[in-house]
């Protein structure tokens, strides 16, 4: 009798030589990048380095060409919000439970609880700032893995534990920056400078 063991996930994320490639165009070259229990990685890179498509390798939607992704469970958001644009927001919200058989007006009883409740009741009234302030407040508060991908540099610096640096494409990692700062995070802070000084110099720019 022969028994197939697989090792334990030590790591909620272990990313090691992944290479992607869509016909004649390779989005990501051998990309390394580990990601520990409870940290909070920001990816940031210009358009078009596969920031993206490592996400949908780590959520299991894509298979890599060459090399392994060996996570634990993810749940995945894109950057667009993908509504359907004939359902208002609480009927969006209930459709996974419609698809599951749940009868509607019991989904949009669930949805509604959920969309009146905290956090997601009070996100309309709050500025960008104050959103990526109440993030970070939430993620110091009940601590995750999160893998999160972004154009802006500050607010990546403003919400992870490390920022790393996609070049342009075929996107691998050129710079891994430990944000090494206490919060709350003050965005003119001579330390906060610093961090993103060396992240845009790792973009080039």
């Amino acid at each position: 009798m022969h028994t197939k063991a697989e090792a334990p996930v030590t790591e909620p994320l272990h990313i090691s030589g992944v290479t992607r490639r869509y016909r004649h165009v390779t989005a990501l070259h051998h990309v390394d990048l580990r990601v520990h229990q409870d940290e909070v990685v920001a990816v940031v890179g210009p358009s078009g380095c596969g920031k993206s498509t490592l996400l949908e390798l780590i959520a299991g939607l894509q298979q890599p060409d060459e090399g392994t992704v060996t996570a634990a469970e993810a749940s995945y958001m894109p950057q667009r919000d993908l509504l359907l644009p004939w359902r208002d927001a609480l009927s969006n919200a209930a459709l996974a439970l419609e698809c599951e058989g749940v009868p509607r007006r019991e989904a949009r009883r669930r949805a509604e609880i959920l969309l009146l409740d905290e956090p997601f009741g009070a996100l309309d009234s709050i500025t960008r700032a104050s959103m990526q302030r109440w993030l970070a407040d939430a993620l110091s508060r009940e601590p995750r893995t999160v893998v999160l991908v972004t154009h802006d540099v500050d607010e990546a610096v403003f919400l992870a534990d490390r920022v790393v640096v996609l070049s342009p494409r075929p996107g691998h990692v050129v710079a891994d920056i430990e944000v090494d700062i206490d919060g709350p995070r003050d965005v003119t802070s001579p330390e906060f400078g610093a961090v993103k000084r060396r992240a845009l110099e790792a973009l080039g720019i």
